[in-house]
């Protein structure tokens, strides 16, 4: 009984044994990087295996068919060539002291490093006294103090996220922002179909009216710039308009044998949905810049059509209709330069021109506006 125990005992260590070497053996024969080591202050060329989910709690080199794992109470820093790189700090999380690897997350005068596992993310500003934990309480505080080599200051919309800070700490432009616009300007409609509201009546009349629109536009980088950099961008976006104008024409009319002036009022009263898409060229000098806009427009026209006959003589409505317009689909064209003055890192404001032409099956509508913009970037 003993002697049969002790067989199945050397058994499963043999297969222990077995299964540590297939799994060394395996590990062995994965991909592995160029880097360094750093152990008692010197620095040691080693051949590591790509950083994974445990990067922040152990370092694994390989030597030959082995591989050594090191924690960080054993080196002072390692890293990948070309690569990222991760010290040995002591970090306190929920009240315990731990030493862990940190990614050096941004390098200068103040570092940046990052840890996370899979509950938590963490990022740690390197001062003076040591290592501070940024958290929503005080990121925006801590890192607004840095002195940083460019404009960027403003840290109302910074984010604490990897993208948002990389961005902050290397100076980079904001790569979106947003376009709150306002315009009032006039316009021309060219054939607008008389006939569609007056049976009888085949002709067209061309005129001109006001027009206002409110809107936004969502605007991205297409491809990561310098600050002093001309940009590109295209944008998607929806807007508003209002137009509405007034044709008059006077006409003779018999009643009972006796002429009368009449003057024949028309007018006209349209709401455009309109859903632009921009392509934007954009030069920032210092404060002052300018952009020219591209758009291409699909809009949808609602509206109605007031018709009223007036008697001269004594001001008085012989006959008064009322027609909706059906939707009537359009698309447009526009060309739009404008001027800018940021008066922070991250708020602009445009005065444009705008110039634009749409055309339906039935009518074309040429417009003309000063249009003011409110633009927010967005990191």
């Amino acid at each position: 009984m003993k002697s049969g125990l002790l067989l199945i005992l050397v058994l499963l260590f043999e297969l222990s044994a077995t299964a540590q070497v297939i799994n060394q053996i395996n590990r062995a024969d994965l991909s592995t990087r160029p880097g360094y080591i750093v152990i008692d202050g010197s620095f040691v060329d080693a051949v590591l295996l790509p950083p994974g989910k445990k990067r922040f709690f152990e370092c694994i080199v390989r030597r030959g068919s082995e591989l050594t794992y090191y924690s960080p109470y054993e080196i002072s820093e390692y890293g990948f060539t070309n690569g990222r790189s991760y010290l040995s700090r002591p970090v306190t999380i929920n009240g315990v002291e731990y030493r862990v690897f940190l990614e050096r997350f941004y390098t200068g005068e103040n570092s940046i490093f990052y840890l996370k596992t899979d509950e938590y993310e963490r990022f740690y500003l390197e001062i003076s006294d040591g290592l501070v934990e940024l958290n929503r309480s005080n990121y925006k505080q801590l890192l607004s103090s840095i002195n940083l080599e460019c404009p960027t200051k403003d840290t109302r919309n910074l984010k604490l996220s990897i993208k948002s800070i990389r961005h902050f700490m290397d100076c980079s432009p904001p790569n979106k922002s947003n376009d709150f616009y306002a315009s009032v300007g006039s316009f021309t409609v060219s054939n607008f179909p008389v006939s569609r509201f007056i049976v009888g009546n085949s002709g067209a009349f061309n005129d001109s009216g006001t027009l206002g629109r409110v809107g936004f536009t969502r605007f991205k980088q297409i491809r990561k710039r310098t600050l002093d950099e001309s940009n590109f961008h295209y944008g998607f976006g929806l807007n508003l308009s209002k137009y509405s104008l007034t044709n008059s024409a006077s006409t003779i009319t018999e009643v009972d044998g006796s002429e009368f002036a009449n003057s024949t009022e028309l007018l006209v009263d349209i709401l455009k949905l309109n859903v632009p898409v921009y392509i934007k060229y954009r030069k920032a000098i210092n404060k002052v810049g300018f952009t020219m806009m591209l758009g291409a427009h699909n809009s949808v026209n609602f509206g109605e059509v007031n018709i009223n006959n007036v008697r001269l003589t004594d001001g008085s409505v012989t006959s008064q209709d009322d027609f909706d317009i059906m939707p009537d689909y359009q698309f447009g064209l526009s060309f739009e330069p404008s001027l800018f003055y940021a008066f922070s890192s991250n708020k602009e404001i445009h005065c444009s021109l705008s110039l634009g032409g749409f055309f339906a099956s039935q009518f074309q509508i040429n417009e003309r506006t000063i249009c003011i913009h409110y633009v927010t970037t967005l990191r």
